[in-house]
């Protein structure tokens, strides 16, 4: 992570989730869905204070799952189950899997049944809205508790002082810093969005047959948001209006509205579509054409030869998925997922190689990545590059204070078969070539 990282203003909390597995104090466990919803309890400490905005930092028995914002907590009365000693009625009980006598309390009881006691609490839902991002790569539950002010083994919810540790949250899950810039009071808006306006998935996709029909109005292109769906991109606002348009009935279709950009971006993303933020590449290229003028002493102004740079430029990352041979192999060596933040939306996925294509024999595996398209694009510009004595990602210095700063020193994912791999010439080999 680059030192120019941005401090994030963010209250953060280490959330644990066990599900039915998680018994302490002799209490029943939640029905955990953490990639969408964290319950808990009025008998969990902190229970008041987990607020929406809030980011959640959850983690299981097998380590870190990933991260959440909330969006909004939902409270409702209900009842929670003790199991208790029936000698002493303590609820700091143990079952035991070896033991001939199935449970054991503090005070030294053991028994086989345990007494069960029902008593009244409120029970929470704290909702993501989509808010949530899985973690590619763990973070050791040693330096989670570290940044816990007050840790306690006692605790479910517990504060943590986020900037302890931001620089290995973005490198284990690179989507957070996204998710952390995104205004959550959009979360309300796309509720009263739908609530209003009615549209459903089957609304969207049946906008999505009707752009592949018609296509998309100039005016509607995106600026923003794109939907991904099958490996095609659609404008996400375009995309929404005719959904609207379907789910209302409006035959005008300059009678619908989808709100901005941003707000029907977040709407697709709470009906479970792939949403993705353009416009940093087309930027990054204007930056590079600009860059690459400065640097050369004898330029002068040439629309002609600053017209034939950028097509230059462009039809590279046309050619983004690369042989379509090429790409499969890829894809199945690394598992359908990014080789550098583990990313498995295989829409975005593309087949890079380490040696610009020069005929068939490049297409080796070894001379081969599969990278997330932007990450793709910024290999393909030396912006990003692979260290063939470690196989770590270093990131130029001109993109540290960006988001894609959090990827520096991340260490490359690796096939399973070490033969593989990438080869370490080639690699040396582009570096010389830079």
């Amino acid at each position: 992570m680059s030192q120019k990282t941005v401090r994030v203003e963010v209250r953060g909390w280490l959330v644990l989730s066990f599900g039915e597995e998680r018994q302490h104090g002799g209490n029943i466990g939640y029905r955990d869905d953490p990639e969408r919803v964290y319950r808990y309890d009025s008998f969990v400490p902190n229970h008041k204070r987990v607020s929406p905005k809030d980011l959640l930092v959850i983690a299981g028995r097998a380590g870190l799952i990933g991260f959440a914002r909330v969006a909004r907590i939902e409270k409702q009365r209900g009842h929670k189950k003790f199991l208790r000693c029936p000698e002493c009625h303590t609820s700091a009980i143990k079952k035991r899997k070896l033991a001939r006598v199935l449970f054991r309390c503090n005070h030294g009881h053991q028994f086989d049944v345990p007494v069960t006691e029902e008593v009244e609490c409120m029970e929470y839902e704290a909702h993501y809205e989509g808010g949530f991002v899985g973690a590619t790569s763990d973070i050791p539950i040693q330096e989670l508790r570290k940044a816990c002010p007050k840790y306690t083994d006692q605790l479910a919810i517990q504060q943590l002082d986020f900037e302890k540790i931001q620089s290995r949250a973005y490198r284990s899950a690179p989507e957070l810093e996204g998710l952390l810039d995104l205004p959550l009071d959009l979360a309300a808006g796309s509720n009263e969005f739908l609530e209003r306006n009615r549209a459903s998935r089957e609304d969207v996709f049946a906008a999505l047959g009707r752009i592949d029909e018609i296509g998309v109005p100039a005016r509607y292109r995106a600026r923003l948001y794109e939907v991904v769906q099958d490996g095609k991109r659609y404008p996400a606002k375009y995309v929404l209006l005719l959904a609207v348009q379907r789910a209302v009935g409006k035959g005008d279709l300059s009678r619908a509205s989808a709100g901005g950009e941003t707000l029907a971006g977040y709407v697709l993303r709470r009906l479970g579509f792939a949403v993705e933020r353009i416009g940093e590449t087309a930027a990054l290229i204007e930056d590079l054409i600009e860059s690459k003028a400065e640097e050369a002493p004898d330029w002068e102004f040439n629309p002609t030869g600053l017209e034939d740079l950028r097509e230059r430029v462009a039809g590279e990352i046309l050619k983004r998925r690369g042989q379509p041979g090429f790409r499969r192999k890829l894809l199945k060596i690394y598992g359908n997922k990014c080789a550098i933040t583990g990313c498995s939306a295989t829409e975005v996925l593309e087949a890079c190689h380490i040696i610009p294509y020069l005929g068939p024999k490049t297409n080796h595996p070894s001379n081969g990545l599969i990278l997330r398209a932007d990450l793709h694009t910024l290999f393909d510009l030396d912006l990003i590059t692979i260290e063939p004595e470690s196989m770590k990602v270093a990131v130029s210095p001109s993109l540290r204070s960006s988001e894609y700063g959090s990827l520096e020193g991340m260490q490359l994912r690796m096939p399973a078969i070490p033969a593989l791999a990438p080869s370490a010439a080639a690699l040396e080999e582009r570096r010389k070539r830079k």
